[in-house]
């Protein structure tokens, strides 16, 4: 074994190209490019912005890379495909090469989008053939065979205007109820039926001159006229 070894309580320096480099205080801190380190480990790159720290496997396939710049610090994989970033007071996180998940300095927090412009704002791309996936599910397992989910779903390449709100049995796809809006024909439906699928639920549907349509019945005039119900189909 080899041993380096200062018995004062001093500072130790390493430097190359006739300058400090490393400094390993008396209390044991140790700093890269810094002569005054504030933590354990304090590192101060060469330059005003970029990557500060990097950390690979054995092989160097996979980097985990520290940035930092004027704006902010992120913990990242090679060029921002993945990871963290907390910059001009917001909070990102990337996926695949993209952002998929801001936080603003104001609070919003913005799903697909990086333009969130409420409280909760989720977007899903409408022209992907990913469309026929729910934009949000809200899932609840009672652990005792009755998982119960809600769906927002809408925007397939089949009803792009279409957009409905589905509860459905997990264990029983055909068992789902939903409401929604087919905004280009101006139609409210609500219906029972298969999971997935807004065209299989239509029991009722209302139009904009208030008229409701019933699976196997004729048209009604009016569900209510007044404070009177009417009953009258045709």
């Amino acid at each position: 074994d080899a041993l380096l070894y200062l018995r004062e309580n001093a500072n130790m320096t390493f430097s190359t190209n006739n300058s400090e480099k490393v400094r390993i205080t008396g209390i044991g801190s140790v700093g890269i490019g810094s002569d005054d380190p504030k933590a354990a480990l304090d590192v101060t790159g060469d330059q005003s912005a970029g990557y500060q720290a990097q950390f690979a496997n054995s092989s160097g396939s996979n980097r985990a890379k520290i940035y930092v710049d004027g704006n902010g610090a992120a913990f990242v994989s090679e060029n921002f495909n993945n990871g963290f970033e907390i910059a001009s007071n917001t909070a990102r996180i990337y996926a695949n090469g993209s952002e998929r998940f801001r936080i603003t300095d104001g609070g919003d927090v913005g799903i697909g989008t990086d333009v969130p412009d409420s409280l909760l704002h989720v977007f899903t791309n409408t022209s992907s053939s990913a469309t026929s996936e729910p934009v949000a599910i809200f899932e609840c397992d009672t652990s005792s065979g009755g998982d119960v989910s809600i769906r927002l779903e809408g925007g397939a390449s089949s009803n792009p205007d279409e957009i409905y709100v589905e509860f459905c049995d997990k264990d029983d796809s055909s068992n789902s109820w939903a409401i929604g809006l087919d905004d280009d024909a101006g139609h409210l439906y609500i219906g029972n039926g298969t999971k997935g699928t807004m065209n299989s639920h239509t029991q009722i549907k209302f139009n904009k001159a208030g008229g409701a349509n019933f699976s196997g019945i004729a048209t009604a005039t009016q569900l209510f006229e007044g404070s009177s119900r009417v009953a009258t189909a045709g």
